[in-house]
């Protein structure tokens, strides 16, 4: 059993795109001339909730065993077992395509959530079930996560091209 962290770009996008959004609508709903003392108390609201973000969120994680994956997120916990892993795909997940596993059957399990937590794209679970993996792992294809998958999951790789990094 292993766990796969979000790499230092995705932790940071993941952990702001909710506040930035937040206090951007909050900020734009109470621009009107008038309410410039609101906006900019939003704005300094906005800074602190940030900062309180980069320390206090839990950091979205992968744990790759024997018994399948189970990914936890900020507001969910999503898990699944091999045999419900269909194939490695693209999809477009958050604003960005990332490279995961295609899941028939998910378990779904909602956690509590902080004050000032707003669901994003990236932060939500998937309509379609799928976890990600090139937001763990740079070059995943060619790390300690691949050679675990296909420990356990051999089949998700016999009708894939080679795409190892420099192999």
């Amino acid at each position: 059993m292993k766990t796969y962290y979000l790499t230092s770009f995705w932790k940071y996008y993941s952990l702001l795109s909710s506040s930035v959004l937040f206090w951007f609508v909050i900020g734009a709903l109470a621009y009107q001339g008038e309410y410039f003392d609101f906006v900019f108390l939003a704005a300094i609201l906005g800074l602190a909730d940030a900062a309180r973000t980069f320390y206090n969120a839990p950091t979205s994680h992968i744990i790759v065993s024997k018994a399948g994956v189970v990914w936890h997120g900020l507001g969910f916990t999503l898990s699944t077992s091999w045999k419900d892993i269909e194939k490695i795909s693209h999809r477009v997940y958050g604003f960005s395509i990332q490279e995961g596993l295609a899941v028939t059957k998910l378990k779904v399990r909602i956690n509590e959530t902080g004050v000032g937590y707003l669901p994003t794209a990236w932060q939500s679970p998937p309509v379609r079930p799928f976890i990600p993996l090139s937001c763990f792992v740079d070059n995943w294809r060619a790390s300690e996560l691949e050679k675990q998958i296909q420990q356990y999951a051999p089949h998700l790789f016999e009708n894939l091209p080679s795409l190892r990094g420099g192999s």
